[in-house]
């Protein structure tokens, strides 16, 4: 379950937390600690609270969080299970078997093995022996199931698994002989005794050591020729690169670590794959801050960022919402509707609602005291930017900085105005290339070192990708230090030919060699541009949802997919910028079909949804979609994406009744924005589509009210006329016509019949 359905990241690493304790009682100073570092709130005890009623009611069973003297424990009841007691309980099963069915056990449980553990805790303290344990078991069940295979006569999945295991660990002596005992019996002599020669020279540049008699034994039988060929079996997979360490940016972090809490504001500029991401998790951990993102599948959604920002803010102190105004604390709870049943609504209107709005974000942002970082600000919804502009301008103790590529400073119009106005006199951080000594702390020998830099733009995604491609051919191998280096010097010519070919090629590559199910899921998240939850993919997929996490477990170990905090995504913006420019027309408008069904099934932003209708080539269901996200805009108050999303279900020249509708919606937005012509002229072309009737008559008395302040008065009162005729019997709409007509009949001199009117409106609404 991602984040919305919890109510927030913290909720989840709570449960982390108790899950690799289950059936332990976690002490409050424990979770503290865990949870809040060295930056706890103020009162520790109210936001655990605060974040255990979160986690039972989005499990549906309370009873699983147990409340204990002076902490809390995950139950040991069977129908809570955890994937990682799950693994070891499939390993101890199949260390007790034999033969055939210790192997299908091994099997089994490397399986259930979804990668690195608590992969969203590597740098935390209380997760670093859970995680330690967790992957020796699974180095110890890759090993003994390669031995288990050897035994049974399946060389080649013998060598599979030791190549796995000989890669995660290159120096471990057992994996490595186990990988050179494999290559053997399948009749591959010249590489089993190429690999135990890498081995033993690494262990001497390396560790200075010799490898054990044991092990000089092995390399003997290969030169006796000892070893019983065998032929069954599948190819070797290649090593797995992980994760890149994060290197080099040392001066950007410390300037960006600079930008104080006091209306200070950066401007982080970096292209895409520059590593601007990578450099602001370095910074959150530097100093303390409110990270957010925004995703361009977002870009035209009224208040998306804000939703982050808020939810960060609230991350920092749970508590703090008990502390705002009732109205304030309502705003809170309208724009997150996960959060507590029990506080009060927001207020009706909807520019009541921004102003609330306004006044929680001050409120949450001044307690929390941090640094606002968003990224990819490029991307942000003009609402939400605005929001973050009147912080700023309001709280002198708050500042920024803000992440984008270069060339999309001079986005859209919207956005490029606020940050305009928000980096006046502030800081401009750029991002270079990566030094060459940047990439040697990655690169583990100089030719290496300088094949890369010579052959990339040294971009952290570009280096990253090439050494990715090498380390999956074999061509490269970890040292110690976990730098890579090239396995012979034939391999620095392949190094060059991968750095020459780019990243983007190399990313293409390796989407292509993945099987047909997970390139269809990797094809839907780079066409949806933002972080989705399993359950929109199952829907776009129609496949089950576990299925469906399988499968984006196969994308995150082939570094193509990431877990974020609302679900998953392309594991970076050019990953999906290559996977989504490769597809064919009729494939992309298939998808993008499948898309906006499953957006419309989970009750998404409409505007989302319309935007994929229109690339599918529905434009009657984009339309309507449209249509449904400009009336959504104009109840939370944006009027400029209403009038967006109304000029492009416009563009789509739809049929009748919904161009009469988004005429209708359009002009509201403009006559908020103050364009009373251009309001006129969307109404009337509303009143052409319309039929005789009550309906009609609300778009006459609107455009009369609409005219009521401009010199043509008779005009304007004659529309009043012409909608009280139209209303009928209708009493709201009849209301309606009366109340404008008197306000005009005032405004002609008219008062006695303006009097009488207004009675007259009274008097049916309170029919009506």
């Amino acid at each position: 379950m991602p984040g919305p359905a919890f109510g927030g990241r913290k909720v989840r690493a709570l449960l982390r937390v108790l899950a690799t304790r289950r059936g332990a009682l976690v002490a409050h100073d424990v979770l503290t600690d865990a949870l809040w570092c060295d930056r706890p709130p103020a009162d520790p005890a109210a936001n655990l609270q605060v974040l255990v009623n979160r986690a039972r009611r989005a499990l549906g069973r309370p009873e699983l969080v147990v409340t204990g003297d002076g902490g809390y424990r995950l139950s040991s009841d069977h129908g809570c299970v955890v994937d990682a007691e799950q693994f070891v309980a499939a390993v101890d099963q199949a260390r007790a078997a034999v033969g055939p069915a210790a192997l299908a056990g091994y099997e089994a449980a490397l399986a259930l093995w979804a990668g690195e553990p608590l992969a969203e805790d590597g740098y935390a303290a209380w997760a670093a022996d859970y995680r330690a344990r967790l992957t020796i078991l699974h180095q110890l069940a890759m090993e003994e199931a390669a031995r288990v295979a050897l035994d049974l006569g399946e060389g080649a999945r013998a060598v599979e698994l030791a190549s796995a295991a000989a890669a995660a660990e290159p120096l471990r002596e057992v994996a490595v002989v186990g990988l050179v005992r494999a290559l053997a019996v399948t009749g591959d002599t010249a590489a089993a005794l190429d690999r135990y020669e890498q081995f033993r020279r690494t262990l001497a540049d390396e560790l200075g050591v010799d490898p054990s008699a044991a092990a000089q034994e092995v390399h003997q039988e290969l030169l006796r020729g000892d070893a019983r060929p065998v032929t069954r079996g599948r190819a070797p997979a290649g090593a797995q690169l992980g994760r890149m360490p994060f290197v080099g940016r040392a001066a950007e972090l410390e300037a960006l670590s600079q930008v104080s809490t006091r209306f200070d504001v950066a401007l982080l500029v970096g292209a895409s794959g520059a590593g601007k991401s990578r450099l602001l998790e370095q910074l959150s951990k530097k100093v303390p801050v409110i990270l957010a993102r925004a995703f361009p599948g977002e870009q035209d959604e009224p208040w998306s960022l804000a939703r982050s920002v808020v939810r960060e803010a609230l991350d920092a102190d749970l508590a703090v919402v008990e502390r705002l105004p009732r109205p304030v604390a309502g705003a809170v709870a309208w724009l997150l509707p996960e959060w507590e049943p029990g506080t009060p609504g927001p207020p009706p209107d909807a520019e009541s609602r921004r102003a609330m709005l306004v006044e929680a974000a001050v409120h949450l942002l001044g307690e929390a005291g941090r640094v606002i970082v968003i990224d990819d600000v490029q991307w942000a919804d003009p609402t939400s930017l605005a929001l973050v502009e009147a912080v700023l301008s309001r709280l002198d103790e708050v500042g920024a900085v803000l992440a984008m590529r270069p060339v999309e400073r001079g986005g859209r119009a919207s956005v490029r105005q606020v940050l305009h106005r928000l980096c006046q006199g502030g800081r401009l951080v750029e991002l270079p290339p990566l030094s060459r000594e940047e990439i040697g702390e990655l690169a583990g020998d100089a030719a290496l070192r300088d094949r890369l830099a010579a052959a990339t733009d040294r971009t952290p995604i570009a280096v990253g990708e090439a050494l990715r491609t090498l380390a999956a051919e074999g061509v490269i191998s970890r040292t110690p230090q976990r730098r890579w280096r090239v396995v012979d010097r034939s391999g620095l010519r392949r190094a060059e030919q991968v750095a020459v070919a780019g990243q983007r090629q190399a990313i293409g590559r390796r989407a292509d060699d993945q099987p047909a199910p997970v390139r269809e899921v990797l094809h839907i998240l780079a066409l949806l541009g933002r972080e989705a939850s399993a359950r929109v993919l199952a829907l776009a997929t129609e496949r089950d949802e576990r299925e469906v996490l399988d499968l984006l477990s196969s994308l995150a170990q082939a570094g193509l997919g990431r877990l974020g905090e609302r679900g998953w995504a392309a594991a970076h913006d050019m990953v999906g910028d290559v996977v989504a420019g490769r597809l064919g027309n009729d494939e992309r408008g298939r998808l993008h079909a499948s898309i906006a069904r499953a957006l419309e099934e989970t009750d998404a932003e409409p505007g989302e949804a319309a935007g994929h209708w229109r690339s599918a080539g529905d434009a009657d269901r984009a339309a309507t979609a449209y249509h449904r996200a400009a009336e959504r805009a104009l109840d939370a108050f944006a009027n400029g994406e209403a009038l967006n999303f109304a000029d492009a279900g416009l563009a789509l020249a739809p049929g009748v009744g919904s161009r009469a509708q988004l005429h209708q919606t359009r002009a509201e937005a403009r006559a908020r924005r103050g364009d009373i012509p251009g309001a006129r002229s969307d109404l009337r072309e509303a009143v052409r589509a319309h039929r005789p009737g009550p309906s009609r008559a609300r778009l006459l008395t609107r455009l009369a009210a609409l005219g009521s302040g401009a010199q043509d008065l008779v005009r304007a009162a004659e529309l009043a006329e012409l909608a009280l005729v139209e209303a009928g019997d209708d009493q709201t709409a009849r209301a309606q016509a009366l109340e404008v007509a008197a306000l005009l009949d005032m405004n002609l001199d008219r008062p006695e019949r303006a009097e009488a009117r207004a009675a007259e409106a009274l008097a049916c609404y309170e029919r009506a």
